[in-house]
């Protein structure tokens, strides 16, 4: 019973491994518009390698996709790129050194503006609220001296 368990639980085990072996090796290659969907193609009209149709683009997928026939990963084609051209070819910069400033400012510079807006409307509104207050203390005011006023007045004539 026991040497049959351990025979189950082995056959279990294996399985999944003999399974990989039998997945096609490319089901896990990167493929040439992974790549060239994270290029700038240098032509010189500022679009990625996979959406642009000069024959500088052209090239450029043959190169991947000779590369990607040696074995090489996409991490090293991408390096390949960056020593060739420098970073400017990359559609995305690196998240790295001082490249952070470019995928931080953007977002600091949203919640920055979004914190002057809040203090310029919450400003405004406590101005208006001030204001509004004013406004009734002196129709208040008013009312009331118009009030007394009279009846001083009264209270004169009666004197007389």
């Amino acid at each position: 019973m026991r040497n049959n368990q351990f025979r189950l639980i082995l056959l279990v085990a294996i399985i999944p491994l003999l399974s990989l072996s039998l997945v096609p090796r490319f089901a896990f290659a990167v493929t040439v518009d992974e790549i060239a969907g994270s290029i700038i193609c240098q032509c010189g009209c500022i679009m990625v390698v996979s959406t642009c149709e000069c024959g500088t683009a052209d090239q450029t997928k043959a190169l991947i996709q000779g590369k990607i026939d040696k074995g090489e990963t996409k991490e090293q084609i991408m390096k390949y790129f960056v020593d060739q051209y420098g970073e400017k070819v990359l559609a995305a910069p690196s998240k790295s050194g001082f490249n952070v400033t470019a995928w931080i400012i953007p977002f600091a510079a949203l919640l920055f503006g979004a914190g002057v807006i809040y203090m310029v409307v919450r400003k405004w509104v406590i101005s208006r609220q001030t204001a509004k207050v004013e406004i009734r203390k002196e129709t208040k005011a008013k009312d009331i001296d118009d009030k007394y006023r009279s009846k001083l007045e009264e209270e004169l004539r009666s004197f007389e």
